[in-house]
């Protein structure tokens, strides 16, 4: 999968919940260390994570699909939400 860096979550996940972060933003623990979550390995992980998530609840039966799958894509998306905030 191809990732765009400074995109925000939506240009790296083809199936991920729409987030859109400024290119500017940082996270800052004083001047001389900042960085970009989109640098993150945890948060590239948690992409690929989600990706195999809605692979799999797309494999589950139709009346599953809107309870279960729902919850699982919801959950799995959140952990890369969680990290980018």
């Amino acid at each position: 999968m191809d990732r765009e860096k400074g995109r925000g979550m939506a240009a790296c996940s083809r199936r991920t919940a729409a987030y859109k972060r400024p290119g500017n933003a940082t996270i800052r623990w004083g001047a001389a260390m900042a960085y970009k979550f989109e640098d993150l390995e945890v948060w590239t992980r948690a992409l690929d994570y989600s990706d195999q998530v809605h692979d799999i609840a797309e494999q589950r039966p139709k009346h599953e699909r809107y309870n279960l799958a729902d919850q699982m894509t919801r959950a799995a998306n959140s952990i890369a939400l969680n990290v980018a905030v």
